[in-house]
């Protein structure tokens, strides 16, 4: 089941602030920086208990997101982690 807005309304799913609508990353060369940034399908943090994290991809990464007791992310392979707070 889908997060996003229910046909007909405006409705919410509950965490729809978990629900990513768009992401980009861009580079900057001349400051060697990285800027993440989401949209998300509701105010940020309104699930309490959840956390947000970026798998970056390097070229040697593993499925780090596809263990323990709730797997996902099977051939998703990152190499770094990022585990981002809203601004």
């Amino acid at each position: 089941m889908s997060d996003r807005r229910l046909p007909g309304g405006l409705r919410r799913q509950p965490h729809s602030d978990l629900d990513v609508v768009g992401a980009t990353v861009t580079y900057d060369a001349h400051t060697h920086l990285f800027d993440f940034t989401a949209t998300l399908d509701a105010p940020v943090a309104t699930t309490s208990s959840a956390f947000y994290v970026w798998g970056i991809d390097r070229g040697a990464g593993t499925e780090k997101f596809n263990a323990g007791p709730n797997p996902i992310g099977a051939g998703v392979k990152s190499s770094r982690r990022m585990r981002p707070t809203p601004a």
